[in-house]
């Protein structure tokens, strides 16, 4: 998806894992993730509560980093 048409365009290729928050941010010229939700919540784009594969693989690497962190500063 290169040149959304609307902001619901774009919002709603977000939550469909088209791209991710930043290309979104970007492309809404929205400044904050907090906006970007809000704009999708006002737009009626459903919000998806699951993360995406790549997202998965991500959130188990900062999860392990912050553990491993947590446990050489104990």
């Amino acid at each position: 998806m290169k040149h959304p048409a609307s902001l619901y365009t774009i919002l709603v290729a977000w939550q469909a894992g088209e791209f991710g928050y930043r290309e979104a941010l970007t492309l809404s010229n929205i400044d904050t993730l907090d906006e970007l939700y809000d704009a999708a919540h006002l737009s009626g784009v459903p919000i998806r509560t699951k993360l995406l594969p790549d997202e998965e693989v991500m959130a188990r690497r900062v999860g392990a980093l912050l553990r491993a962190q947590s446990s050489a500063a104990a």
